[in-house]
């Protein structure tokens, strides 16, 4: 904390667990620091995991325009660009919206924004409708995608999502003395 401080960190949040990353959701997040210990579970869930979140930290920030964030951050529901111009989808989530959502895919997007999270379940129902849209996926923060290991390398592989805000991991850090 002192180091950090003296390094011009005006505030220092401590987080002490791996699985409660909420705090990194916030655009006022300047950079995290990933503290690693076994007390998250076996190794091997601890390798997955930080397989996992090194994906999410390396997602590309979408290239947006001052407006266009402002619209994208405070969206209550999916927006899809079209012809130069953001449109309201009416829908609030991917839950039980996968058939909507695949029609919106298969119009010419440019870019569709979803703010919200994608989970595995609906990934499973979306993964080919997203791979072949052809459209810019955009999340608001890698953290929105709440998939397992694989499905997250299969989605990073065929889609190439952007992030509003991304997950700024600065080091990471092994605590050699943990439990």
């Amino acid at each position: 904390l002192r180091r950090m401080r003296s390094h011009g960190a005006a505030t220092v949040l401590i987080d002490g667990s791996l699985d409660r990353k909420s705090i990194a959701l916030s655009e006022a997040m300047d950079a995290v620091i990933v503290l690693i210990g076994a007390s998250f579970g076996p190794i091997p869930a601890i390798i997955s995991e930080l397989r996992r979140l090194t994906l999410l930290s390396a997602l590309p920030r979408a290239q947006t325009e001052p407006g266009e964030y402002q619209l994208l951050l405070g969206a209550d529901q999916l927006l899809a660009l079209q012809e130069g111009a953001w449109t309201p989808t009416g829908l609030k989530s991917l839950m039980g919206n996968a058939p909507a959502l695949k029609n919106w895919l298969e119009k010419d997007l440019a870019a569709l924004y979803i703010p919200g999270a994608l989970t595995d379940v609906v990934y499973t129902a979306l993964r080919e409708a997203l791979a072949v849209s052809g459209a810019t996926i955009i999340f608001r923060h890698p953290e929105c995608l709440k998939l397992g290991l694989n499905r997250l390398e299969r989605l990073v592989d065929e889609v190439r999502p952007q992030v509003l805000i991304p997950f700024g991991v600065k080091a990471w850090v092994l605590n050699s003395a943990a439990v």
